[in-house]
């Protein structure tokens, strides 16, 4: 019985996230959707600059090399993909993933050059 209440109790969070997900999905696409265009000055003001600290040591960390590739999820405008493109050659693949169309756009804008980047706009529950 206890792993059919345990059971029960995972099913009903499961459907709980994803109606809040549900929910939050328009106000999330909304607000990258306004500062889509400001979003790496946000960045540096927001974190005085330490967000590019943040994102060279994880690429210190992962230490990147040709046969690895790169998942970025929630990808923004591209930080870590060119990071991780910068350590490696460009037969390394990246997958840039984004569920705002407007940040994967200006990815591609930024980031377009580079043959081994494969862009998705998705939203979490898209990717299911």
């Amino acid at each position: 019985l206890q792993g059919t209440h345990d059971n029960y109790k995972i099913d009903h969070f499961k459907k709980i996230m994803t109606q809040n997900l549900q929910q939050n999905r328009s106000f999330v696409e909304n607000v990258f959707s306004t500062v889509f265009e400001r979003y790496d000055v946000m960045n540096d003001l927001m974190s005085f600059g330490m967000h590019r600290r943040w994102k060279q040591r994880l690429l210190n960390i992962m230490r990147p090399s040709n046969d690895q590739s790169l998942i970025d999820v929630g990808c923004g405008t591209g930080d870590i993909c060119e990071l991780f493109s910068k350590h490696t050659s460009n037969e390394t693949k990246i997958l840039a993933v984004d569920p705002n169309i407007n940040m994967i756009e200006k990815c591609k804008k930024r980031l377009g050059h580079l043959k081994n980047l494969e862009l998705k706009n998705l939203f979490f529950q898209d990717m299911e």
